[in-house]
């Protein structure tokens, strides 16, 4: 009976702690759609590392978070936003994550946002962006 108890014990912490770490999770990836959805680059830095692998168009490379907002409030003020849709998620073996979405601005021109979030700090529960790549559609003019 104790040993059953301490299953169920031990089951139940564990359900509630995945439960607590997904839903952390799901609210940051729900503060990155929503600085997306709103063309908000200081939002979007908040979930930023202190450095990430930047790509879009000229510019790549690792980037400070303040050199990868300033490049995205450029990018906001010509591309303001209609729609961010994400369309795929998932996890790679090093406990990082991907999300895959297309940002779709006022004139109809898409991109493809792909970025990676990883914890980079052990007392910080909360993900960073660690890498973002921005890549411009086929359809659109080739000067944005």
């Amino acid at each position: 009976m104790k040993k059953r108890t301490y299953i169920y014990t031990t089951l139940l912490f564990l359900a509630a702690f995945l439960g607590v770490s997904f839903m952390t999770n799901s609210s940051v990836k729900m503060d990155i759609k929503n600085a997306f959805t709103k063309g908000n680059a200081k939002q979007l830095s908040v979930y930023m590392n202190d450095m990430l692998e930047f790509y879009f168009e000229n510019t790549e490379g690792t980037l400070s978070r303040s050199q990868v907002e300033f490049i995205l409030l450029d990018f906001f003020s010509k591309n303001p936003p209609k729609t961010f849709t994400v369309k795929q998620e998932g996890t790679a073996g090093d406990n990082s994550e991907f999300v895959i979405a297309t940002y779709t601005n006022t004139n109809g021109c898409r991109f493809r946002i792909y970025y990676v979030l990883k914890k980079q700090n052990k007392t910080k529960n909360e993900e960073q962006i660690v890498e973002l790549n921005i890549s411009k559609g086929k359809q659109c003019p080739s000067k944005i």
